[in-house]
């Protein structure tokens, strides 16, 4: 009986159906790393995003109570007023 594919050739399929399945798979947890790794830098610069304006806000309180205390005049922005 004369087979379609001799021996080794469907031996050789397999292998390379098998490492396809493997490389798929370190592909897929390398982009899951990945895609952890960016979801924490962008929490990690929310934080420092909160941490400046709290500190700007800070800055902003200071330099009005400094003016207040040397007799400076503020002009009376709503912009700044909403800072």
């Amino acid at each position: 009986m004369h087979t379609f594919d001799p021996f080794p050739y469907g031996l050789l399929t397999m292998i390379v159906s098998l490492e396809a399945i493997f490389l798929s798979t370190f592909v897929l947890i390398s982009q899951n790393r990945l895609s952890d790794e960016s979801e924490h830098r962008a929490d990690l610069s929310m934080h420092i995003g909160l941490l400046t304006e709290h500190e700007l806000t800070r800055v902003l309180q200071m330099l009005d109570i400094i003016q207040d205390k040397m007799g400076i005049e503020n002009d009376t922005d709503s912009e700044l007023a909403d800072l």
